[in-house]
């Protein structure tokens, strides 16, 4: 095992990673910018360290600097989490060259690597994995012209070495092509260095997408987890993760799967890897392969008991997988949802501010994976993700009905959130029918509607505590509901009566 890992990102994966490395005997250390409030993984790390960074801005994506921390502080490994420099081959180069290892797959050979998002894709039409019909590299507008011809709109541009969702653009008309993509390079400009050219492929508006993880050390020992499906998503960032997907095709979840794990051996990859497919109703088609651990990993937790990161950990330690697939027993449904400081009625812009929990539900088959602390203050620079929240029980109605009954249990003040929105989602009836698709919530109406849900609840959870302040006739009772949260208009109703009629 690591004597020290080095964590270089933010948020929850960093309080995993605290978690998971101290559990497996490692020197837990994380970096902290000028400035930052220390949130929960700095407070239960073993040690922390500023990073000298000469752009704070773009500070996870220092590859000299994170290096030359690991160096000074003697740490034997980097967990880069997921996004910023999680997929980069050259910081893993650079990171080889001094003696620590990235926990994460990065290389296929001295010339390709993973990120290399056209070449994978070449190799699983190779092995007859089904694919979208795309292009090769483009470097300049011209070339992206040339290929969008031959391909068709709706398209989406993606660059070819970036990870989370960053970047992707979609284009329904040629005319806007020009537009799309010049809006893509002001993006990868001010990120990673190695973010810079792009390709293109067939876009599927109503494509459901399936996850698939495995793990495969370097001895040659694979094991697959069970699907996901991340078909709810905003900028391509996935809001809810279920396990397994909602969508039941025995046949096609057994051709993803032997699909996956013939393409991480053929590519010789180790680690945790995720598979992607995009499903359109009738047919798969293989999207894209990942070599760090994702946000989903807690979902999978959940649902099958296999703790994902430590897995990785170890595999990259040069253990051998301590698990086989006849260990893999899920267990009912999972369900995790992304709490996020944003303003679902003012286009989902970050809120930030000082953060303060009133209540939080805890219960049977309820997990909550936080990263703030109380009176935190929110930075507008990073993911704008507070928690994740995870349910499981028998079956996927009752999955959603506890998840719902946690969301009005959560109260977060002082910044705004998603959760009305997300259990306006999770009570919609395409969702609960298991028919949602990612276009759901982009459609300009059902946005509407979901936001206008939310809007409402507000206002009759108001007019409810007006009620019961009306009826209440003494300054302590009017204190306690003033300091009182149900998160819902029933509770709050419930509270009318039992002061009412006292």
């Amino acid at each position: 095992m690591f004597s020290k890992i080095l964590i270089a990102n933010r948020g929850i994966i960093r309080t995993n990673c605290v978690q998971v490395a101290r559990e497996l005997g490692a020197v837990a250390a994380v970096m902290s910018l000028p400035g930052d409030d220390f949130g929960l993984g700095e407070r239960t790390a073993d040690e922390i360290y500023v990073l000298d960074t000469k752009d704070p801005a773009h500070a996870y994506y220092d590859r000299e600097a994170i290096a030359e921390l690991a160096v000074d502080i003697y740490a034997d490994a980097i967990h880069p989490g997921y996004g910023f420099l999680a997929q980069d081959a050259l910081f893993a180069t650079e990171l080889r060259d001094r003696g620590i290892t990235l926990i994460a797959s990065g290389l296929l050979d001295d010339q390709h690597s993973i990120t290399d998002k056209t070449k994978v894709k070449q190799i699983a039409a190779e092995l007859d994995i089904p694919t979208l019909k795309g292009s090769s590299e483009c470097a300049t507008f011209t070339e992206v012209e040339e290929a969008a011809a031959g391909i068709g709109c709706p398209l989406i541009i993606k660059p070819l070495n970036a990870s989370g969702g960053l970047g992707l653009n979609v284009c329904f008309e040629q005319s806007k092509l020009q537009r799309t993509y010049d809006n893509i390079k002001l993006r990868l400009d001010t990120a990673a260095a190695a973010c810079k050219t792009v390709f293109i492929e067939s876009f599927l508006p109503q494509a459901r997408h399936i996850e698939l993880p495995v793990l495969r050390d370097s001895f040659g020992n694979i094991v697959s987890l069970p699907p996901l499906e991340g078909s709810i998503q905003r900028r391509f960032r996935k809001l809810i993760i279920e396990s397994p997907a909602a969508f039941s095709d025995d046949k096609l979840i057994q051709q993803m799967t032997v699909h996956s794990c013939r393409l991480v051996e053929h590519l010789g990859l180790v680690g945790c890897l995720s598979v992607e497919f995009l499903y359109d109703g009738n047919d798969i088609y293989f999207n894209e392969i990942n070599g760090y651990i994702q946000p989903t990993h807690l979902v999978t937790h959940a649902h099958t008991g296999v703790n994902l990161l430590a897995q990785q950990i170890k595999i990259f330690a040069g253990e051998k997988l301590d698990i086989t697939q006849a260990d893999i027993n899920p267990r009912g449904h999972a369900l995790g949802v992304s709490i996020n400081a944003e303003d679902p009625e003012n286009n989902f812009i970050p809120s930030t501010g000082a953060l303060n929990q009133r209540f939080m539900y805890s219960g049977m088959g309820v997990t909550v994976h936080k990263t703030f602390v109380e009176g935190e203050k929110l930075s507008s620079f990073y993911e704008p993700v507070l928690a994740q929240l995870i349910a499981v029980d028998q079956t996927r109605t009752q999955t959603i009905n506890k998840l719902i009954t946690v969301l009005r249990s959560y109260i977060l003040e002082g910044v705004k959130t998603n959760i009305a929105f997300i259990e306006a989602i999770l009570n919609s009836a395409l969702f609960r029918a298991g028919k949602m698709d990612s276009s759901y919530i982009h459609q300009p109406k059902a946005l509407k509607e979901l936001i206008t849900v939310n809007v409402d609840e507000k206002e009759e959870d108001i007019a409810a505590l007006l009620a019961a302040l009306t009826l209440a006739n003494d300054a302590q009772t009017k204190n306690s509901l003033l300091q009182s949260h149900s998160g819902s208009l029933w509770g709050k109703v419930k509270q009318i009566f039992n002061y009412a009629n006292r």
